[in-house]
């Protein structure tokens, strides 16, 4: 039986974890890298302001680095349903909870939720989570399956 990797040896869930807080470390930095350009622009072109008043710069940073290795471990403790189409997509949405719903503490505070903002944000983490789902597709084509 072939696993996520493409190969035949089993792997250990501790092993897929790791993988994917790396993985997840790997794109925390990327994204940093991304705010950062604008963040420095509009800190030389307009000083004091930024797209948030509410939101810092080391907010979106921290957001990041939890969002991506929390979202990473859930995709490495599920790595091995990635060989299928739905098991990629499912990935996607669960993954992308997490990140939603730190977008969402980043952007409002820990105020009090309602279940119609648990709703919203989750079908947002839905929407996001397919969407993004669809990113590994030239890698997932290359696992073995049975």
């Amino acid at each position: 039986m072939s696993n996520a990797t493409g190969t035949d040896k089993p792997t250990s869930r501790w092993r897929d974890v790791r993988w994917g807080v790396l993985w997840g470390l790997y794109l925390a930095a990327f994204f940093t890298v991304v705010a950062f350009v604008p963040a420095t622009i509009r800190a030389i072109i307009s000083p004091g302001t930024w797209v948030s008043k509410s939101v810092t710069f080391l907010e979106i940073i921290a957001l990041y680095l939890c969002g991506g290795m929390m979202s990473g471990a859930i995709v490495g403790l599920l790595r091995n349903a990635a060989r299928w189409w739905i098991g990629r997509r499912m990935i996607g949405i669960v993954a992308a909870i997490p990140i939603m719903l730190g977008v969402r503490i980043v952007v409002f505070g820990p105020v009090h939720w309602t279940r119609q903002d648990l709703v919203d944000w989750f079908l947002v983490a839905v929407i996001w989570g397919v969407a993004m789902s669809f990113a590994p597709e030239p890698w997932a084509r290359g696992v073995k399956r049975k």
